[in-house]
């Protein structure tokens, strides 16, 4: 998938929110790409977006390029076609992504017979096989989902997402609301589903732990900027933006629970009739005036890693 300059925008009596401003991502085949930021940055919109989930009155614009289609374009019976069949997506929180009355096996089933010509006994049988892959009781396919755990029902969400073997998989916040045991079953079970190499996935996540184990490629945002990309490894170790930096210092680990995290000073600005600077100025400690005059460039790193900064941070001790 190549998504090429996208921009979401949503009217309001206060003037224009800009939820996704201009960004430009690839997602390679076989890899998992994570995109990271706080929330209210954008992930999620971002992820709606490329199911052609915004509604008006959002305005969506750039290009979304799909094995060589562009998504933005499509009908709506094409688009209807191309959903949960090429690429699919486990949202966030899932008892509010699964109909309460009806028993998870019957749903699954539902979702694969809409997109194929299988029978009731056939989809139930797939579901089925998709409970054990997820690695759940057979039983439960005949559960309603306020019979199963937090960590059960996420896991029903994703049988649902795989059932038609899409090209993508769009994970937003799997892992959110679980305990630590359950974050570690989903995640190793995402591991095992990506590893065949037939998947590609967009990892949504402000859990840095959780990208650092999941993804090949990480991609940071700040409010609907993408500031930082590349490797991991690269991110992680050497971040080049003070956004990266700082939430990487914010994170808490093993090692700084017994010391001071350090925060992110202050708040993202609202999101309406955006000037074109530096997102991050007001609450960046390196900020100098043309970081509050102008929008920074790009700067190249090295093997792919990239920062749109006027100071990138080279060399940080890390």
């Amino acid at each position: 998938m190549e998504i090429s300059n996208l921009s979401v925008k949503f009217p309001s009596l206060k003037g224009e929110v800009t939820a996704v401003d201009g960004i430009s991502l690839s997602i390679d085949q076989g890899k998992v790409l994570g995109l990271a930021g706080e929330s209210g940055c954008g992930k999620t919109t971002t992820g709606l977006t490329l199911l052609r989930m915004i509604r008006p009155p959002g305005v969506v614009e750039g290009d979304i390029e799909f094995a060589g289609r562009n998504l933005l374009s499509l009908s709506d019976e094409e688009l209807r076609r191309f959903r949960w069949k090429e690429v699919s997506m486990i949202f966030q929180g899932a008892m509010n992504s699964l109909n309460p009355v009806k028993m998870v096996g019957s749903q699954i089933a539902d979702s694969i017979m809409d997109h194929t010509k299988k029978t009731r006994l056939e989809a139930l049988k797939m579901s089925a096989e998709l409970i054990r892959r997820v690695r759940l009781p057979p039983d439960s396919i005949h559960k309603y989902p306020h019979q199963l755990s937090g960590g059960q029902k996420q896991r029903i969400v994703i049988a649902m997402a795989i059932a038609l073997q899409p090209k993508l998989i769009i994970a937003d916040e799997p892992t959110t609301a679980l305990d630590v045991v359950s974050q570690e079953r989903i995640l190793d079970l995402l591991k095992d589903i990506v590893s065949g190499g037939s998947s590609t996935v967009l990892f949504i996540s402000h859990d840095l732990s959780v990208l650092a184990k999941m993804c090949d490629t990480i991609a940071i945002m700040y409010l609907g900027k993408i500031v930082e990309m590349g490797s991991t490894r690269d991110v992680l170790a050497s971040p080049a933006h003070p956004y990266t930096s700082a939430l990487i210092d914010s994170n808490i680990t093993i090692e700084s629970m017994n010391s001071t995290v350090e925060s992110i000073k202050g708040y993202p600005p609202v999101p309406i009739n955006l000037p074109t600077n530096c997102r991050f100025s007001d609450r960046c400690p390196f900020a100098t005036q043309e970081c509050f005059d102008s929008e920074p460039p790009q700067v190249d790193l090295k093997n792919g890693h990239v920062a749109f900064c006027y100071h990138p941070r080279k060399e940080n001790g890390r």
